[in-house]
């Protein structure tokens, strides 16, 4: 009977939720007018494949050498592409392309895109921010990165909670709950908790075992 009903819930979610390229755009997701656009050769279209730190690239080249004719109507429109873009690839999704369907981002990288617009919203409130391994996906060598945008979040009043299992990000916490000792049934419990100094002083803490390598 459970095997039937999830026949039935796949069939119905199936109706529900599907794909099909648009005839008219062919896929492209922008208006016959916004096809039709180019700037300094380059088209919107073809803008949309590239990875945004191409596009920061392309920016930065085109600037210094646009027409005066034409530095009034897109000089505003390419420092706001330029904010935006900077935005993104500080949170390390450089790679993602300016057309890229949401629907197809990790979780993290989904929660990393949150966070840049975060991150440039002017607030004057403390907000808490709760982050479930904002690192997954994310190169090694960004991970800095994303920690330098976590302090700022915090510099500015706001409390941020992060679940994660990178090393990097738990020692650069101010307070670690380490919860085991393993997983599964076998976890669950708080282990230790403290600065990650004093957790790498634990003998009963995985966690503070590894911190001791680093």
């Amino acid at each position: 009977m459970e095997k039937i009903q999830g026949k039935i819930r796949q069939s119905g979610e199936a109706k529900l939720f599907f794909s099909k390229v648009c005839p008219d755009c062919s896929g492209q997701r922008l208006m016959e007018a916004s096809r039709l656009v180019s700037v300094a050769g380059t088209s919107i279209t073809r803008l949309t494949k590239w990875s945004l730190d191409d596009i920061l690239t392309w920016i930065e080249k085109i600037q210094p050498n646009l027409p005066m004719e034409s530095m009034h109507v897109v000089e505003a429109l390419l420092h706001d592409l330029k904010t935006k873009v900077t935005r993104i690839i500080d949170v390390g999704l450089g790679y993602l392309s300016w057309g890229q369907s949401v629907t197809t981002l990790s979780g993290g990288e989904g929660q990393r895109l949150k966070l840049a617009k975060e991150l440039y919203k002017q607030k004057s409130d403390h907000t808490l921010y709760l982050l479930d391994e904002p690192t997954r996906g994310l190169h090694s060598t960004d991970v800095n990165k994303l920690l330098l945008l976590l302090n700022r979040l915090v510099d500015a009043g706001n409390t941020v909670i992060v679940v994660e299992h990178t090393l990097e990000v738990i020692r650069a916490s101010d307070w670690v709950i380490d919860i085991g000792p393993e997983g599964g049934e076998a976890g669950g419990q708080v282990v230790a908790e403290g600065t990650p100094e004093q957790m790498a002083r634990t003998e009963a803490s995985h966690t503070g075992k590894f911190l001791n390598f680093l």
